[in-house]
């Protein structure tokens, strides 16, 4: 009898456990808390993309991480990456694409896809008839590399003990353009109103060098036809 009594006090814990998780999974987190997910090995871009590669996390909902996720880990069926992903990286919409999307680069180059919200006063007007371009990063001079600050292949436009503005890149030809769901759009396919950023093809250290500073400042371009 005894041991009837203990089975049903622990058949009732974990009833009452099922239905507590379930409610703090559905109700709390979602309310507060962004899926996403990282990636658990080095992704090369052109690769096909396994969801065993990556693990499931939650973002702070009023994280700036979490803008352009990707929360539906299913969605990467059959598809590849656009850039490589480091370990540790967050996989987002605009790094899948199906594998005919993925455009051929020279070697030791990579696609950079510069997405309009690191770029002050986008107009994507102004790209429409645009073949090459100039990056500016402005933005936390301690973050950009002392190298690159003596490196007279970079132009310094102003500095002080704070802040930086600096020309990273010189009349690099756009490749193309991106929409919100990472898809390349090809200058015969233009549209404003779709365009969620420029596709550029540099090389794979400058690649790397954009992606950090993003996190410290802006970039602005200047457009040439």
């Amino acid at each position: 009898m005894l041991r009837k009594k203990k089975i049903l006090i622990i058949l009732l814990f974990l009833i009452i456990y099922f239905i507590i998780s379930f409610y703090y999974n559905k109700y709390i987190i979602n309310a507060n808390y962004t899926v996403a997910y990282v990636a658990k090995v080095e992704q090369k871009r052109g690769e096909k993309l396994n969801k065993e590669n990556f693990e499931k996390i939650y973002l702070d909902k009023t994280s700036l991480l979490k803008d352009g996720v990707l929360t539906n880990i299913e969605d990467i069926k059959n598809k590849v990456i656009n850039e490589n992903l480091k370990k540790g990286e967050i996989l987002k919409v605009k790094n899948i694409v199906n594998e005919k999307d993925i455009i051929v680069t020279e070697e030791n180059n990579e696609l950079l896809f510069l997405d309009k919200n690191y770029i002050e006063n986008f107009l994507p007007l102004q790209f429409k008839n645009a073949l090459f371009i100039n990056i500016y990063y402005n933005g936390d001079s301690s973050c950009v590399p002392d190298s690159l600050k003596e490196d007279k292949r970079y132009k310094i436009i102003s500095k002080n003990n704070k802040y930086i503005t600096v020309r990273l890149l010189e009349k690099v030809k756009i490749v193309g353009f991106f929409d919100e769901r990472g898809k390349i759009i090809e200058f015969k396919d233009y549209n404003s109103n779709k365009i969620q950023g420029i596709v550029i093809e540099v090389a794979d250290k400058m690649v790397t060098l954009i992606k950090n500073l993003s996190n410290y400042g802006n970039f602005y371009v200047s457009v040439f036809v």
